[in-house]
């Protein structure tokens, strides 16, 4: 299968403002959850306006998303953690809102469930 084809149905699964930031490491089948593993590509090193070194990831961080295949989607996302190469103690990070606030759902799909439950009759 070509890589335009993989990437055409990734964008009908995950939203394509995190396919620009980050790209698919794994896909995990559980039971009743399919949890799409994604890391931020090294190529979104943070600006620091210095030379700055891979230092790990930060903690993951979950969203939920439409379902697939009658199983609850989840979309874990894993940042990369940078330090400076002159001073290792300053940490750098690229902060991402594919959110709305106080909510674990993608946009997208928050957006659906509010437009949903605004139609439910009374």
């Amino acid at each position: 299968m070509d890589d335009k084809l993989i990437q055409q149905i990734l964008g009908i699964v995950i939203p394509d403002e995190i396919l620009d930031d980050f790209e698919i490491e794994r896909i995990e089948e559980l039971e009743d959850e399919r949890v799409f593993h994604m890391v931020e590509k090294e190529s979104r090193r943070p600006e620091a306006g210095e030379e700055l070194l891979k230092d790990g990831y930060m903690r993951p961080k979950d969203m939920d998303h439409y379902p697939s295949g009658m199983k609850r989607c989840t979309i874990r996302l894993r940042r990369r953690r940078w330090v400076s190469k002159a001073d290792r103690s300053r940490c750098y990070y690229n902060q991402y809102s594919y959110t709305e606030d106080g909510c674990k759902a993608t946009r997208q799909f928050a957006s659906f469930l509010k437009e949903i439950d605004g139609k439910r009759p009374v």
